[in-house]
Protein backbone atom coordinates (compact mmCIF):
# COMPACT_ATOMS: atom_id res chain seq x y z
CA UNK A 1 0.00 0.00 0.00
CA UNK A 2 1.43 3.25 -0.92
CA UNK A 3 1.15 5.99 1.64
CA UNK A 4 0.22 9.71 0.96
CA UNK A 5 2.08 12.31 2.79
CA UNK A 6 0.01 14.57 4.89
CA UNK A 7 1.33 17.86 5.86
CA UNK A 8 1.89 19.07 9.49
CA UNK A 9 1.11 15.49 10.76
CA UNK A 10 3.01 13.93 13.23
CA UNK A 11 3.40 10.31 14.39
CA UNK A 12 4.02 10.21 18.03
CA UNK A 13 4.59 6.60 19.93
CA UNK A 14 3.94 6.24 23.80
CA UNK A 15 4.32 3.07 25.26
CA UNK A 16 5.27 0.70 28.12
CA UNK A 17 9.03 -0.32 28.27
CA UNK A 18 10.20 -2.61 31.00
CA UNK A 19 13.20 -1.59 32.35
CA UNK A 20 15.27 -3.46 35.22
CA UNK A 21 18.37 -0.60 35.71
CA UNK A 22 16.99 2.00 33.33
CA UNK A 23 18.88 4.00 30.58
CA UNK A 24 22.56 3.36 29.98
CA UNK A 25 24.57 6.63 29.82
CA UNK A 26 26.92 7.14 27.42
CA UNK A 27 30.70 6.89 28.11
CA UNK A 28 33.11 9.85 28.02
CA UNK A 29 36.58 9.85 26.91
CA UNK A 30 39.16 12.59 26.76
CA UNK A 31 37.44 14.95 24.92
CA UNK A 32 39.97 17.63 23.00
CA UNK A 33 36.56 19.16 20.94
CA UNK A 34 37.84 23.24 22.20
CA UNK A 35 38.98 24.57 18.56
CA UNK A 36 39.97 27.95 17.59
CA UNK A 37 37.62 29.79 15.50
CA UNK A 38 38.95 33.20 13.32
CA UNK A 39 37.17 35.43 11.30
CA UNK A 40 37.92 38.65 9.82
CA UNK A 41 36.14 40.93 7.09
CA UNK A 42 37.23 44.07 8.48
CA UNK A 43 33.65 45.68 7.32
CA UNK A 44 33.76 46.38 10.95
CA UNK A 45 36.55 48.78 10.72
CA UNK A 46 37.44 52.59 9.42
CA UNK A 47 38.82 53.24 6.11
CA UNK A 48 42.73 53.94 7.26
CA UNK A 49 42.28 51.85 10.62
CA UNK A 50 44.90 49.49 11.93
CA UNK A 51 43.87 45.72 11.37
CA UNK A 52 42.30 44.19 14.53
CA UNK A 53 45.33 43.64 17.41
CA UNK A 54 45.11 39.78 16.39
CA UNK A 55 46.49 40.76 13.54
CA UNK A 56 49.80 41.91 14.46
CA UNK A 57 51.41 44.62 12.12
CA UNK A 58 53.95 46.11 14.60
CA UNK A 59 56.66 44.55 12.26
CA UNK A 60 55.97 46.88 9.89
CA UNK A 61 59.11 48.62 8.20
CA UNK A 62 59.60 52.00 6.89
CA UNK A 63 57.48 52.10 3.65
CA UNK A 64 55.90 49.06 4.72
CA UNK A 65 52.05 49.36 5.71
CA UNK A 66 48.99 47.20 6.90
CA UNK A 67 45.62 49.37 6.63
CA UNK A 68 42.22 49.15 6.20
CA UNK A 69 40.77 50.16 3.09
CA UNK A 70 37.89 50.41 1.20
CA UNK A 71 36.61 49.86 -2.32
CA UNK A 72 34.62 53.16 -3.69
CA UNK A 73 32.19 51.10 -6.04
CA UNK A 74 30.83 48.14 -3.78
CA UNK A 75 31.45 49.61 -0.15
CA UNK A 76 33.72 46.04 0.73
CA UNK A 77 36.54 46.61 3.08
CA UNK A 78 39.88 45.07 3.12
CA UNK A 79 43.63 45.26 4.24
CA UNK A 80 45.78 46.77 2.20
CA UNK A 81 49.11 45.61 2.45
CA UNK A 82 52.15 47.78 0.52
CA UNK A 83 55.72 48.30 0.66
CA UNK A 84 58.19 49.84 -1.61
CA UNK A 85 62.42 49.37 -0.88
CA UNK A 86 64.11 51.36 1.10
CA UNK A 87 66.65 48.90 3.76
CA UNK A 88 64.53 46.80 5.64
CA UNK A 89 61.26 47.91 4.97
CA UNK A 90 58.45 45.59 5.07
CA UNK A 91 54.56 45.38 5.43
CA UNK A 92 53.82 42.20 8.11
CA UNK A 93 51.07 41.03 9.61
CA UNK A 94 51.09 38.12 11.69
CA UNK A 95 48.28 35.90 13.46
CA UNK A 96 50.05 34.09 16.32
CA UNK A 97 47.02 32.51 18.08
CA UNK A 98 47.68 29.54 16.33
CA UNK A 99 50.77 28.97 18.74
CA UNK A 100 51.20 26.11 20.35
CA UNK A 101 47.85 24.51 18.72
CA UNK A 102 47.87 20.72 17.01
CA UNK A 103 46.11 18.13 14.98
CA UNK A 104 44.78 19.66 11.71
CA UNK A 105 44.51 23.75 10.11
CA UNK A 106 42.45 25.04 7.93
CA UNK A 107 43.02 28.82 7.10
CA UNK A 108 40.97 30.28 4.22
CA UNK A 109 41.66 33.85 2.74
CA UNK A 110 40.72 36.18 -0.45
CA UNK A 111 43.91 38.23 -2.17
CA UNK A 112 44.34 40.88 -4.80
CA UNK A 113 47.66 41.95 -6.34
CA UNK A 114 47.52 45.45 -7.55
CA UNK A 115 50.28 45.22 -9.76
CA UNK A 116 53.02 42.28 -11.06
CA UNK A 117 56.08 43.85 -8.34
CA UNK A 118 57.41 41.93 -5.19
CA UNK A 119 56.97 38.76 -3.67
CA UNK A 120 54.28 38.35 -1.24
CA UNK A 121 54.63 35.05 0.97
CA UNK A 122 51.80 33.94 3.19
CA UNK A 123 53.74 31.59 5.46
CA UNK A 124 52.17 29.36 7.86
CA UNK A 125 55.22 28.37 10.51
CA UNK A 126 55.42 25.24 12.75
CA UNK A 127 57.33 24.34 15.66
CA UNK A 128 59.46 21.26 15.43
CA UNK A 129 60.31 18.67 18.05
CA UNK A 130 63.62 20.13 19.17
CA UNK A 131 61.82 24.12 19.66
CA UNK A 132 63.55 25.15 15.94
CA UNK A 133 60.68 26.62 13.64
CA UNK A 134 60.29 26.57 10.05
CA UNK A 135 57.45 27.41 7.32
CA UNK A 136 55.19 25.86 5.39
CA UNK A 137 53.80 28.53 2.40
CA UNK A 138 50.13 27.65 0.99
CA UNK A 139 50.64 30.71 -1.08
CA UNK A 140 53.93 32.93 -2.60
CA UNK A 141 52.95 35.30 -4.64
CA UNK A 142 55.96 35.57 -6.70
CA UNK A 143 56.48 39.21 -8.94
CA UNK A 144 56.89 38.65 -12.96
CA UNK A 145 59.70 39.42 -14.89
CA UNK A 146 60.12 43.03 -16.57
CA UNK A 147 62.32 44.47 -19.22
CA UNK A 148 63.82 46.86 -17.24
CA UNK A 149 64.46 49.57 -20.12
CA UNK A 150 60.75 50.03 -20.16
CA UNK A 151 59.85 47.95 -17.53
CA UNK A 152 56.97 46.15 -19.22
CA UNK A 153 55.98 42.62 -18.67
CA UNK A 154 58.53 40.06 -19.98
CA UNK A 155 56.98 37.08 -18.00
CA UNK A 156 53.88 37.13 -16.05
CA UNK A 157 54.39 36.07 -12.38
CA UNK A 158 53.10 33.32 -10.55
CA UNK A 159 51.49 31.77 -7.62
CA UNK A 160 53.04 29.48 -5.88
CA UNK A 161 53.03 26.72 -2.86
CA UNK A 162 55.87 25.38 -0.69
CA UNK A 163 55.68 22.45 1.31
CA UNK A 164 58.43 22.91 3.52
CA UNK A 165 61.00 21.35 0.87
CA UNK A 166 60.75 22.55 -2.25
CA UNK A 167 58.85 25.26 -3.84
CA UNK A 168 56.29 25.32 -6.85
CA UNK A 169 54.38 26.93 -9.66
CA UNK A 170 51.20 26.00 -9.78
CA UNK A 171 49.41 29.10 -11.18
CA UNK A 172 49.86 32.06 -13.49
CA UNK A 173 49.73 34.90 -11.49
CA UNK A 174 47.07 37.74 -12.55
CA UNK A 175 46.86 41.41 -11.17
CA UNK A 176 43.63 43.31 -10.12
CA UNK A 177 42.07 39.91 -9.83
CA UNK A 178 40.78 38.63 -6.91
CA UNK A 179 41.56 34.51 -5.48
CA UNK A 180 40.08 32.60 -3.06
CA UNK A 181 42.84 30.02 -1.17
CA UNK A 182 41.93 27.38 0.93
CA UNK A 183 44.80 25.64 2.92
CA UNK A 184 44.16 22.13 5.26
CA UNK A 185 47.17 20.91 7.14
CA UNK A 186 47.41 18.06 9.85
CA UNK A 187 50.83 17.34 11.45
CA UNK A 188 49.89 14.30 12.37
CA UNK A 189 49.90 12.52 8.64
CA UNK A 190 51.50 15.30 7.38
CA UNK A 191 49.06 16.47 4.46
CA UNK A 192 48.69 19.75 2.94
CA UNK A 193 46.04 20.55 0.50
CA UNK A 194 45.42 23.57 -0.91
CA UNK A 195 42.81 25.01 -3.01
CA UNK A 196 42.99 28.11 -5.34
CA UNK A 197 40.24 29.37 -7.00
CA UNK A 198 40.45 32.41 -9.49
CA UNK A 199 36.72 34.72 -8.80
CA UNK A 200 34.57 33.24 -11.63
CA UNK A 201 36.60 30.28 -12.12
CA UNK A 202 36.57 26.70 -11.41
CA UNK A 203 38.65 25.65 -8.11
CA UNK A 204 42.06 24.37 -8.38
CA UNK A 205 43.29 21.67 -6.14
CA UNK A 206 47.04 20.69 -4.97
CA UNK A 207 48.30 17.98 -2.43
CA UNK A 208 51.31 17.84 -0.91
CA UNK A 209 53.09 15.45 1.94
CA UNK A 210 54.88 18.25 3.80
CA UNK A 211 58.70 17.99 3.79
CA UNK A 212 58.89 18.87 7.44
CA UNK A 213 58.35 16.72 10.90
CA UNK A 214 56.26 19.40 12.88
CA UNK A 215 54.60 19.33 16.50
CA UNK A 216 52.34 22.59 16.84
CA UNK A 217 51.43 25.22 14.92
CA UNK A 218 53.41 28.83 15.47
CA UNK A 219 51.75 31.64 13.32
CA UNK A 220 50.43 32.93 10.50
CA UNK A 221 51.88 35.46 8.47
CA UNK A 222 51.12 37.93 5.57
CA UNK A 223 54.64 39.98 4.27
CA UNK A 224 56.07 42.23 1.48
CA UNK A 225 59.61 42.10 2.07
CA UNK A 226 61.22 44.87 1.00
CA UNK A 227 64.29 42.67 -0.74
CA UNK A 228 62.44 41.07 -3.45
CA UNK A 229 61.70 44.65 -4.55
CA UNK A 230 64.63 45.84 -5.04
CA UNK A 231 66.40 46.34 -8.23
CA UNK A 232 63.18 44.48 -9.19
CA UNK A 233 60.51 47.55 -9.42
CA UNK A 234 60.73 51.03 -10.77
CA UNK A 235 62.16 53.19 -8.81
CA UNK A 236 59.90 54.84 -6.12
CA UNK A 237 57.10 51.68 -6.96
CA UNK A 238 55.25 49.72 -4.10
CA UNK A 239 53.78 45.94 -4.17
CA UNK A 240 50.69 46.61 -3.09
CA UNK A 241 47.83 43.67 -2.61
CA UNK A 242 44.52 43.32 -0.68
CA UNK A 243 44.00 40.84 2.08
CA UNK A 244 40.27 40.00 2.58
CA UNK A 245 37.82 37.73 4.47
CA UNK A 246 40.70 35.59 6.62
CA UNK A 247 39.16 32.29 8.65
CA UNK A 248 41.26 30.27 10.60
CA UNK A 249 40.45 27.23 12.10
CA UNK A 250 42.01 24.28 14.53
CA UNK A 251 40.54 20.82 14.53
CA UNK A 252 42.55 18.58 17.19
CA UNK A 253 43.08 15.01 15.17
CA UNK A 254 39.70 12.83 14.74
CA UNK A 255 38.71 10.55 17.56
CA UNK A 256 35.85 9.03 19.05
CA UNK A 257 34.74 10.53 22.07
CA UNK A 258 31.94 8.22 23.49
CA UNK A 259 30.32 5.12 23.00
CA UNK A 260 26.61 4.06 24.11
CA UNK A 261 26.37 1.33 25.16
CA UNK A 262 29.54 1.84 26.97
CA UNK A 263 32.90 -0.04 25.79
CA UNK A 264 33.16 -3.17 27.89
CA UNK A 265 29.93 -2.81 30.00
CA UNK A 266 27.35 -5.89 30.28
CA UNK A 267 23.81 -4.03 30.51
CA UNK A 268 22.67 -3.51 27.19
CA UNK A 269 18.77 -3.99 26.05
CA UNK A 270 18.17 -6.20 22.50
CA UNK A 271 16.77 -3.17 21.12
CA UNK A 272 19.34 -0.07 22.13
CA UNK A 273 20.46 1.70 19.34
CA UNK A 274 24.96 1.83 19.16
CA UNK A 275 25.70 5.42 19.35
CA UNK A 276 29.21 6.90 18.50
CA UNK A 277 30.27 10.21 18.91
CA UNK A 278 33.46 11.72 16.88
CA UNK A 279 34.75 15.46 18.46
CA UNK A 280 34.73 15.70 14.12
CA UNK A 281 32.74 15.36 11.49
CA UNK A 282 33.96 12.13 9.68
CA UNK A 283 33.58 12.37 6.12
CA UNK A 284 34.54 8.51 5.98
CA UNK A 285 32.97 6.00 8.41
CA UNK A 286 32.78 2.08 8.73
CA UNK A 287 31.35 -0.29 10.91
CA UNK A 288 32.05 -3.90 11.58
CA UNK A 289 30.19 -5.73 14.03
CA UNK A 290 31.44 -9.10 14.59
CA UNK A 291 33.20 -9.21 11.88
CA UNK A 292 30.19 -8.39 9.66
CA UNK A 293 30.39 -4.71 7.85
CA UNK A 294 26.78 -3.06 8.75
CA UNK A 295 25.81 -0.99 5.38
CA UNK A 296 25.76 2.55 5.71
CA UNK A 297 22.04 2.66 4.45
CA UNK A 298 21.22 1.14 8.06
CA UNK A 299 22.98 3.87 9.84
CA UNK A 300 22.00 7.58 10.84
CA UNK A 301 23.90 10.72 11.10
CA UNK A 302 23.50 13.77 13.47
CA UNK A 303 22.42 16.51 12.08
CA UNK A 304 26.56 18.77 12.37
CA UNK A 305 27.82 15.02 11.13
CA UNK A 306 29.59 13.94 14.25
CA UNK A 307 27.23 11.19 15.52
CA UNK A 308 26.42 7.99 14.08
CA UNK A 309 23.72 5.75 15.28
CA UNK A 310 22.99 1.96 14.20
CA UNK A 311 20.16 1.06 15.17
CA UNK A 312 19.72 -3.44 15.50
CA UNK A 313 16.47 -4.33 13.31
CA UNK A 314 13.45 -5.87 14.54
CA UNK A 315 14.72 -9.40 13.23
CA UNK A 316 17.81 -9.34 14.12
CA UNK A 317 18.51 -7.93 18.00
CA UNK A 318 21.31 -7.93 20.29
CA UNK A 319 20.58 -11.09 21.87
CA UNK A 320 20.56 -11.87 25.84
CA UNK A 321 23.71 -12.50 27.37
CA UNK A 322 25.45 -12.41 24.29
CA UNK A 323 28.92 -10.30 23.71
CA UNK A 324 29.26 -8.22 20.85
CA UNK A 325 32.35 -6.50 19.45
CA UNK A 326 33.00 -4.12 16.38
CA UNK A 327 35.31 -2.02 15.28
CA UNK A 328 35.08 1.46 14.05
CA UNK A 329 36.85 3.20 11.12
CA UNK A 330 36.71 7.22 10.56
CA UNK A 331 38.52 9.50 8.21
CA UNK A 332 38.49 13.27 8.50
CA UNK A 333 38.47 15.77 5.85
CA UNK A 334 41.94 16.21 6.49
CA UNK A 335 42.68 12.21 5.74
CA UNK A 336 43.48 11.46 9.61
CA UNK A 337 42.44 8.06 10.46
CA UNK A 338 40.34 7.18 13.77
CA UNK A 339 39.94 3.50 14.28
CA UNK A 340 38.65 1.65 17.73
CA UNK A 341 38.12 -1.71 18.66
CA UNK A 342 35.19 -2.04 21.47
CA UNK A 343 32.67 -4.77 23.23
CA UNK A 344 29.73 -4.07 25.06
CA UNK A 345 27.62 -7.33 26.87
CA UNK A 346 23.42 -7.63 26.52
CA UNK A 347 22.28 -8.02 29.88
CA UNK A 348 20.44 -11.12 31.41
CA UNK A 349 16.98 -11.73 30.13
CA UNK A 350 14.67 -10.81 33.05
CA UNK A 351 10.93 -12.16 33.40
CA UNK A 352 9.20 -9.49 30.96
CA UNK A 353 10.66 -6.74 28.53
CA UNK A 354 8.77 -4.94 25.96
CA UNK A 355 10.30 -3.06 23.01
CA UNK A 356 8.60 -0.50 20.59
CA UNK A 357 10.01 -0.97 17.48
CA UNK A 358 8.21 1.77 15.83
CA UNK A 359 5.31 2.39 12.90
CA UNK A 360 5.15 0.53 10.01
CA UNK A 361 3.32 0.36 6.85
CA UNK A 362 1.65 -2.67 5.44
CA UNK A 363 4.63 -3.90 3.12
CA UNK A 364 6.60 -4.12 6.69
CA UNK A 365 8.56 -0.42 6.00
CA UNK A 366 9.09 1.79 8.88
CA UNK A 367 7.22 5.30 8.50
CA UNK A 368 8.13 8.36 10.15
CA UNK A 369 5.28 10.48 9.38
CA UNK A 370 1.16 9.47 9.63
CA UNK A 371 -0.89 8.78 6.67
CA UNK A 372 -4.02 7.60 6.02
CA UNK A 373 -5.28 3.69 6.18
CA UNK A 374 -4.08 0.84 8.12
CA UNK A 375 -0.77 1.49 9.98
CA UNK A 376 1.22 -0.73 12.85
CA UNK A 377 3.09 -0.40 15.83
CA UNK A 378 5.08 -3.06 15.98
CA UNK A 379 5.72 -4.53 19.66
CA UNK A 380 8.90 -6.94 21.00
CA UNK A 381 7.53 -8.80 23.96
CA UNK A 382 10.48 -10.98 25.80
CA UNK A 383 8.83 -13.41 28.02
CA UNK A 384 10.47 -16.45 30.21
CA UNK A 385 6.70 -16.69 32.11
CA UNK A 386 3.28 -16.77 30.42
CA UNK A 387 1.96 -13.16 29.96
CA UNK A 388 -1.46 -10.89 29.12
CA UNK A 389 -1.42 -7.44 28.43
CA UNK A 390 -3.59 -5.09 26.95
CA UNK A 391 -3.04 -2.71 23.90
CA UNK A 392 -4.63 0.71 23.74
CA UNK A 393 -4.65 2.45 20.05
CA UNK A 394 -6.11 5.85 20.12
CA UNK A 395 -5.61 8.79 17.23
CA UNK A 396 -5.66 12.61 18.59
CA UNK A 397 -5.87 15.49 16.99
CA UNK A 398 -5.09 19.21 18.11
CA UNK A 399 -6.94 22.03 16.84
CA UNK A 400 -6.50 25.55 17.98
CA UNK A 401 -4.21 24.29 20.69
CA UNK A 402 -6.60 21.99 21.97
CA UNK A 403 -6.14 17.92 21.71
CA UNK A 404 -8.78 16.24 21.05
CA UNK A 405 -9.33 12.03 20.55
CA UNK A 406 -10.81 10.98 17.21
CA UNK A 407 -10.61 7.15 17.60
CA UNK A 408 -10.00 4.51 20.06
CA UNK A 409 -9.36 0.45 20.04
CA UNK A 410 -8.45 -1.82 22.13
CA UNK A 411 -7.29 -5.49 22.58
CA UNK A 412 -5.55 -8.19 24.74
CA UNK A 413 -2.61 -9.60 23.83
CA UNK A 414 -1.49 -13.13 25.01
CA UNK A 415 2.55 -13.78 25.19
CA UNK A 416 3.32 -17.07 26.10
CA UNK A 417 7.19 -18.08 27.46
CA UNK A 418 9.46 -18.30 25.21
CA UNK A 419 13.44 -18.46 24.78
CA UNK A 420 12.86 -16.48 21.56
CA UNK A 421 10.91 -13.15 21.35
CA UNK A 422 7.18 -12.41 20.05
CA UNK A 423 6.75 -9.45 17.99
CA UNK A 424 3.20 -8.52 17.95
CA UNK A 425 1.40 -6.12 15.35
CA UNK A 426 -0.73 -3.37 16.81
CA UNK A 427 -2.69 -1.97 14.02
CA UNK A 428 -4.50 1.69 14.05
CA UNK A 429 -6.68 2.97 11.13
CA UNK A 430 -6.26 6.22 10.07
CA UNK A 431 -8.39 8.54 8.75
CA UNK A 432 -7.49 12.14 8.24
CA UNK A 433 -10.11 14.32 6.15
CA UNK A 434 -8.15 15.79 3.02
CA UNK A 435 -7.01 19.67 2.85
CA UNK A 436 -6.60 19.12 7.00
CA UNK A 437 -4.47 21.73 8.59
CA UNK A 438 -5.17 19.97 12.22
CA UNK A 439 -2.25 18.24 13.49
CA UNK A 440 -2.54 14.40 14.13
CA UNK A 441 -0.98 11.89 16.18
CA UNK A 442 -1.09 8.27 17.68
CA UNK A 443 -0.55 6.94 20.87
CA UNK A 444 0.05 3.48 22.08
CA UNK A 445 -0.03 2.45 25.57
CA UNK A 446 0.47 -1.23 26.56
CA UNK A 447 -1.05 -2.35 30.12
CA UNK A 448 -1.82 -5.08 32.45
CA UNK A 449 -5.28 -5.27 31.88
CA UNK A 450 -8.16 -3.62 30.08
CA UNK A 451 -9.27 -2.45 33.67
CA UNK A 452 -6.01 -2.28 35.10
CA UNK A 453 -4.28 0.58 33.86
CA UNK A 454 -0.95 0.04 35.54
CA UNK A 455 2.39 -1.47 34.97
CA UNK A 456 2.78 -5.22 34.85
CA UNK A 457 6.19 -5.21 36.40
CA UNK A 458 7.02 -2.38 38.86
CA UNK A 459 10.27 -1.80 36.82
CA UNK A 460 8.40 -0.31 34.20
CA UNK A 461 8.90 2.98 32.65
CA UNK A 462 7.07 4.94 30.12
CA UNK A 463 8.47 6.24 27.31
CA UNK A 464 7.60 8.90 24.44
CA UNK A 465 8.63 9.04 21.33
CA UNK A 466 7.88 11.73 18.65
CA UNK A 467 9.02 10.41 14.65
CA UNK A 468 8.94 13.80 12.23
Amino acid sequence: MQFKKLKNKVLSLICLVVFCTGLIAGSAFADDTSMLKAFYDFNNLNAGANPPPELVNSSCKGTGSAKIAEDEETGNKYMRMECSYSGNDQALVSYDKISGLTGSMYIEFDFLSENSYGRIPVALNVKKADGSTTNLYPLIIQYASFNKDDWSVKAPGSLNIHNGAEEKAVVERKDNTWYNVKCYTNLNNKKMTVIITEEGKEPQTFEYTMGVDAVSYHYLRFTIPGWSIQNLTPEGEYAKCRIDNIKVENFPSLKLVSSNPENESSDAFPAQPLELKFNNKPEEFELEIDGEKISNDMISVSDDGKTYTYKPSFDKPWMWDETYEYSVRAVDAFGVTSEDNQSFTVKSQPEMWIESLGFFDADGNEISQIANGTISSKMRFWQSVDAKYASFIALYKEHDGRVEMVSLSCDELEVEASTEPTVKDIPVSVNIPEGSEDSYFVKVYVWKSLTDRTAYAKDVCYGTRTLN
